[in-house]
């Protein structure tokens, strides 16, 4: 059960925070496909926590009195810290799968099959009811997004099942983290993300196949470092986008990652931007104003089951 209020809803703000986490994770996502060639889909899952947890905690440690840290990162909600760590990790994880077999622009559009998700996921969860409206945004959206991979005999290939598994992952961890809000800070909630999340792939390390051998070579090193630097970057501005405003409302205008992905396709490894990517993408941007203008404005109002 959460206790307590959702936080004010401030569209606008919620609007930039997104944005600005959508081309740090686009940012994040090319430096993880180019680091295939030197390290392991486990180790960047590590290294973009664990480098996180540590500069996160330093700057805690810093802004707080050592005398208060300890009572600041006592969670009111461990259940909220849980889920949202474990779906969190495991989004990550199945994401990292998928772009080491489909281009990135693909793999960006199957995890952004998020918000298609997140109504469901709320009903399932928390009861709350799907407001049909809603379903025009989200539908034309998703029109958008199979323009844009067009799904062929090889669609349902290992790759883009991963991808379609870290959007359905990414809904749970997204809608969890909009819960804790009601109950624990920002800085509370990304502490014990980036920890949960560091303790998690550390057990898992020793069960992945590959040499830890390449990830301590200065290349390797600096790839994780950035890794570590760039999931803080986007981290913080997605959590304080979901801070000002529900999953539901602003999930949608995380579809621009699939623009800044596209873009390193191109740039970095010279994909094809064919016209049905192009329609794809006005086809998505309309479905993001759709969801925003369609939605009811009582939804966000200050009861958790409505969010």
């Amino acid at each position: 059960m959460i206790l307590g209020i959702a936080p004010k809803t401030n569209l606008k703000v919620a609007i930039i925070y997104i944005l600005i986490a959508a081309i740090f994770n686009a940012t994040l996502s090319a430096l993880t496909k180019f680091s295939f060639s030197q390290l392991t889909a486990m180790q960047m899952v590590f290294a973009r926590n664990f480098v996180a947890l540590i500069l996160f905690f330093g700057w805690l440690s810093f802004s707080k009195k050592e005398s208060s840290i300890m009572e600041f990162l006592r969670p009111h909600s461990w259940g909220m810290q849980i889920v949202r760590s474990v779906a969190g990790f495991s989004s990550i994880y199945f994401f990292i799968m998928a772009l080491k077999t489909i281009d990135l622009g693909d793999a960006t559009v199957l995890f952004n099959t998020m918000p298609i998700f997140l109504p469901i996921v709320a009903f399932l969860w928390k009861g709350s009811k799907i407001h049909h409206k809603t379903w025009w945004g989200i539908i034309t959206a998703f029109f958008g997004i199979m323009l844009i991979i067009r799904p062929g005999a090889d669609f349902f290939q290992q790759g883009s099942f991963y991808g379609l598994l870290s959007g359905i992952a990414g809904s749970i961890s997204t809608l969890s983290l909009r819960y804790s809000h009601y109950t624990d800070p920002t800085s509370r909630t990304l502490f014990y993300y980036f920890l949960m999340c560091s303790v998690l792939a550390a057990f898992a390390l020793p069960l992945e196949a590959g040499s830890l051998h390449n990830a301590f070579t200065m290349q390797g090193l600096l790839l994780l470092a950035g890794i570590g630097i760039l999931g803080l970057c986007f981290q913080v501005f997605f959590t304080l986008a979901t801070k000002h405003a529900p999953a539901k409302l602003i999930s949608p205008f995380y579809y621009s990652t699939v623009v800044f992905s596209v873009l390193y396709d191109w740039l970095l490894w010279h994909v094809q931007i064919d016209i049905y990517k192009i329609i794809g993408f006005v086809f998505i941007f309309i479905g993001v104003c759709l969801v925003v203008l369609l939605y009811p404005k009582e939804v966000t109002s200050s009861k958790p089951g409505t969010q």
